[in-house]
């Protein structure tokens, strides 16, 4: 049970983010209750806040979570034609694809937020998720920059790239996850200035704030094959991290 002091702003915020959610299942960057959310990035919050809600034993109408991950879904979209794997029995998964934005522009951040937003739902086995993580994949091996003091990608990205591998486990995990830590590792910055060395500048927010969510983030990224947060103690992820966190 949540903590007397805090469970009334928890009740009144979890019934805010259920009242406001959008006809679509989507949200709005305004608290208000519309025909259709804005983007994935929203929706995605929203996922985290009702998992953490339901985790410590809140309420959630079922219906919010039915819309919510119908919305979701709605943002994944096809990338090309049949490759030869297969995922599943709907068509869609016969063929590259990846979560995005707003329905068009794809992006690592939001191919990754995606199929974490499906994992905090418990849909473990959407060919959404797979196929999102393959194109995350393809970032993390091609793509993926290493700068002196930067977090690799940003650290929006990193937050949900190193959730959603470790999630889906298996081969996704044990070869993409040792780049992503060897890559961190390398991009810590080494200064002879107090306030700079062994930290990280998160990319997009720059100053002291980028620079406290950038350390964080990748903090949180290293330390994610020891599970501290409840929702990875669950899920199969067979020896995924045994192999991969050396």
């Amino acid at each position: 049970m949540p903590d007397k002091r805090l469970s009334g702003a928890l009740d009144r915020g979890i019934k805010l983010i259920c009242d406001v959610q959008c006809s679509d299942g989507g949200w709005d960057y305004v608290a208000r209750r519309g025909s259709r959310g804005h983007d994935l990035s929203l929706s995605v919050m929203q996922a985290k806040a009702l998992r953490g809600a339901t985790d410590i034993g809140l309420d959630i109408p079922p219906r919010v979570i039915e819309l919510s991950i119908q919305s979701v879904r709605n943002y994944y979209r096809a990338l090309g034609p049949p490759d030869g794997k297969r995922y599943g029995n709907d068509p869609l998964a016969d063929r590259p694809g990846a979560f995005t934005y707003n329905g068009g522009r794809v992006t690592t951040a939001m191919a990754a937020a995606g199929a974490v937003c499906l994992q905090e739902f418990g849909k473990y086995d959407d060919f959404r998720i797979l196929r999102s993580l393959d194109h995350v994949a393809n970032d993390i091996q091609n793509s993926m920059q290493v700068r002196a003091g930067y977090v690799p990608f940003d650290a929006y990205t990193m937050y949900y790239v190193a959730q959603g591998l470790y999630q889906v486990g298996r081969d996704r995990w044990r070869k993409n996850y040792p780049l992503i830590r060897d890559a961190i590792v390398r991009s810590q910055s080494k200064s002879t200035s107090q306030s700079v060395d062994g930290a990280w500048e998160g990319g997009r927010v720059s100053g002291v704030p980028g620079k406290l969510f950038g350390t964080a983030t990748s903090v949180f990224a290293l330390s994610i094959p020891n599970r501290y947060l409840p929702i990875l103690q669950e899920g199969e992820f067979g020896d995924a991290q045994n192999d991969a966190a050396r």
